[in-house]
């Protein structure tokens, strides 16, 4: 058996590229996330759904915060980058509470969409009782 025979081929290392993607990804979510809020604040408004409006404008507030300070925070120019025994890119980071904030804001949103559909309310388009001009 020669040296090198048997050993398990070397992890391919993308050298931090994976970090960079996932905080992209969080970003995405985050703007694509205000974006919603911020129609869902229109919509409501424009039907005079007052507990809505406010609800959806106080959900705006950490949504912003989120993408203003970075979600997570970017360890592209090097720092919190650890190299782990297998040669993997790791992120050195003491708590994951920005991206489960942006995870429970995504989850509130759904859960008021899914109950303003099934609650209906006096503006509903799935209303079928409603006639349209």
């Amino acid at each position: 058996m020669t040296p090198g025979e048997g050993d398990a081929p070397a992890p391919p290392s993308d050298g931090g590229l994976q970090v960079e993607r996932t905080t992209l990804a969080w970003y995405r979510t985050a703007c694509s996330l205000m974006i919603f809020e911020l129609v869902g604040v229109r919509i409501t408004a424009e039907l005079r759904e007052t507990a809505s409006t406010v609800l959806l404008m106080v959900l705006t507030v950490p949504t912003l915060v989120l993408i203003v300070t970075g979600v997570p925070r970017s360890a592209t120019s090097g720092h919190r980058l650890a190299v782990g025994r297998n040669g993997v890119t790791y992120v050195r980071s003491p708590d994951g509470r920005r991206s489960l904030l942006l995870s429970l804001l995504v989850a509130t949103l759904g859960v008021m969409c899914l109950l303003a559909v099934l609650l209906g309310g006096p503006g509903n388009p799935l209303d079928a009782t409603v006639m349209v001009d």
